[in-house]
């Protein structure tokens, strides 16, 4: 009697079809992990952007602080002013802004715009932060 070896037997399928399975999770696990990271550098970059459009906007309204004393400058102010770009919210697809403000205080005795301390809270669909600046 003469085998027909013409194709696949069952097995070897299985076989074929659960080494692609694995390869296919990984696969996913990589670039999901890659977008999260990715995800985390633009909120950390649009945190960085509203500390220097304050610090801008500071400088640019000869804005001085005494001793002590704090100012609240949000968002809205820095896009009005065009110190800021709209944040767009990288989790969401639909354009959704996020929001904000930057806390500036001046912990220090002289009114040097060096001393000045910045506080930069965003806030996002699916993220939350809180960001003191200069980094120490």
């Amino acid at each position: 009697m003469k085998k027909n070896n013409l194709g696949f037997s069952l097995i070897e399928l299985l076989a074929a079809i659960t080494i692609l399975g694995v390869i296919m999770g990984g696969a996913v696990i990589g670039v999901s992990r890659y977008l999260d990271r990715a995800r985390n550098q633009s909120y950390e970059s649009m945190e960085k952007g509203a500390y220097e459009a304050a610090q801008s906007y500071i400088l640019d309204q000869n804005i001085i602080l005494a001793k002590g004393s704090s100012m609240t400058i949000p968002f809205d102010v820095l896009i009005d002013e065009l110190y800021l770009e709209k944040p767009l919210d990288p989790a969401v697809k639909n354009g959704s802004v996020c929001k904000g403000s930057v806390d500036v205080s001046n912990p220090l005795s002289s009114g040097e715009l060096d001393n000045y301390q910045y506080h930069v809270l965003l806030k996002c669909s699916h993220h939350e932060s809180e960001v003191d600046f200069p980094k120490k």
